[in-house]
């Protein structure tokens, strides 16, 4: 379901985060957004731009995932569905891999796709973490990312279902660790959209990791404190007629108002021409900085990718291979790289896998010359 947002023509170093913060763009540097737009227009599909945001042209990701399933079908690659695997073991030959169903399935090179554990209802249960490990490789704690975030603030119960542009900045035991800003969903739990999803895989690492997790929303990003300050002292001047819960509402929406007020405990019926300048301070304050204690977040059901995973320290970079098991390749949201909201994220599955299988190929290639040679 959805458009598919697969890739990104904006994307910089910045956009992916790893234990190596370099790792990622490296990997990405070696297959470009370019590079995969050059290979999905190979495989007939063609697609369109939207500030940098790049969709199949048919706004349908079926196009995209139709397109890759006729390819694998034109190589005559078996395919297995509805197998899952319980065991990875390294032998003199290679890689002995077995299904639940008994069955075993050898190979000289294995790739390890099996995306991390976020909404397993597409095929991703973490079962790929567990398999590195059986291994030897290292996991770096995995979170959910890309995904709400919870709050116990009495607010909640007022905002659910307001959408308003504001800006997040994201407080782990009173230091900044990131700031977005853009649309915010404000639900029945805390907040959603867009912006929250860039800032959640930091307030989840900050729980996870035990400490106080807050995110201080500004809701009139445009204007500075002292701004904010100046435009209200000029309303109430020319609207003294008014209560401040209407003047209130002349700027933002009408139910966050109650919310404001109650934060600095005015009456909304106060006139304002009755409001002292410590009291418009305060009000200021609130609305330039609304803080919000974060409890949780969504489920790994309903994130969109995880931040954590196998260790990169333990992956070639140029190559996708294992540093502890040769012939083992680790690719894509299995390992410890998460991307922003834009199509990052995807176009590190395609970078890693292009590596990965490339790597693959070069190998068998060089071995089936050895062979030759040999007789």
């Amino acid at each position: 379901t959805g458009r598919c947002n697969m890739t990104n023509l904006q994307l910089q170093e910045k956009d992916h985060r790893s234990e190596i913060p370099t790792f990622p763009y490296e990997v990405i540097h070696r297959f470009s957004a370019q590079h995969t737009l050059h290979y999905f227009e190979k495989l007939g599909v063609l697609w369109k731009e939207e500030k940098g945001y790049v969709y199949p042209r048919s706004e349908q990701a079926t196009t995209v995932v139709n397109a890759l399933e006729l390819k694998v079908q034109a190589l005559g690659i078996s395919v297995y569905y509805e197998k899952e695997v319980i065991s990875l073991d390294k032998t003199t030959r290679g890689f002995d891999i077995k299904l639940h169903d008994g069955t075993h399935i050898f190979g000289e090179q294995c790739i390890l796709a099996t995306g991390g554990k976020a909404q397993s209802k597409l095929g991703s249960n973490g079962s790929g973490y567990q398999l590195a490990k059986r291994l030897g490789h290292k996991i770096v704690p995995v979170v959910p990312a890309l995904t709400g975030l919870h709050t116990n603030h009495k607010a909640v119960t007022k905002w659910a279902g307001v959408r308003a542009k504001a800006g997040l900045t994201c407080k782990v035991d009173g230091q900044t660790v990131f700031k977005e800003q853009g649309e915010v969903q404000f639900t029945n739990y805390g907040i959603s959209g867009v912006p929250t999803f860039q800032v959640s895989r930091f307030a989840t690492y900050g729980l996870e990791r035990g400490k106080s997790v807050f995110i201080e929303l500004d809701f009139a990003l445009e204007y500075t404190k002292e701004q904010l300050y100046d435009l209200i002292e000029r309303f109430i001047h020319t609207c003294s007629y008014k209560n401040i819960r209407e003047l209130l509402e002349g700027i933002f929406s009408k139910k966050l108002v109650p919310i404001f007020l109650k934060e600095v405990n005015f009456v909304e019926t106060i006139r304002v021409y009755q409001l002292k300048k410590q009291q418009i301070q305060a009000l200021v304050s609130v609305i330039k900085s609304f803080s919000l204690p974060i409890i949780g977040c969504n489920s790994f059901e309903q994130a969109q990718v995880c931040a954590g995973g196998v260790s990169v320290k333990e992956v070639d970079v140029t190559t996708m291979e294992s540093k502890k098991v040769k012939g083992l390749y680790l690719v894509g949201e299995l390992l410890d790289v998460d991307g922003t909201c834009g199509g990052y994220n995807l176009q590190w599955a395609w970078a890693s896998g292009y590596l990965a299988g490339n790597s693959v190929q070069k190998r068998e290639n060089t071995q089936n010359m050895q062979t030759r040679r040999k007789k």
